[in-house]
């Protein structure tokens, strides 16, 4: 997927979705800070260090919460042990979760923002990428 897919598939869901009806438009201020909540979540993610970064949670029969990871390992969500009863694959249905996911709804809320406003991200990604080859190197002498 390009950049314009991204931005016209995010804006397209957003509108069916009813997140821009009347009554529901959100000011450009109020989307960015819901994209920087989504970078708070990954944050929280990462807190939990036996979490995945891609992971499904999946409650099976006997009560037992347990994450599916991309290589189809099932790990307990509270100690990270790997659980072996089972090997499951990707259900649709079930929400993603993990650091990487909330990277991903932070793109999707700021792809359906710049479509909204009819602001070309795809220039704006070109051009400061262009001037980033031109700084030097670590430029500002910032530790992060």
């Amino acid at each position: 997927m390009d950049v314009k897919e991204l931005m016209q598939g995010a804006f397209t869901t957003a509108k069916k979705k009813g997140w821009w009806d009347k009554g529901k438009r959100k000011t450009v201020l109020e989307c960015l800070m819901m994209a920087v909540t989504e970078l708070g979540e990954a944050v929280e993610e990462l807190r939990t260090p036996t979490l995945p970064p891609i992971y499904q949670i999946q409650i099976q029969y006997d009560g037992e919460a347990i994450c599916v990871t991309p290589q189809d390992k099932c790990y307990y969500r509270e100690t990270g042990e790997v659980y072996t009863r089972f090997k499951f694959k990707w259900d649709p249905g079930i929400k993603p979760e993990g650091w990487v996911i909330e990277i991903a709804d932070c793109l999707i809320r700021l792809a359906d923002t710049c479509a909204h406003e009819k602001v070309d991200l795809v220039k704006a990604l070109e051009l400061k990428m262009a001037y980033n080859k031109m700084r030097d190197y670590r430029h500002g002498n910032k530790k992060y």
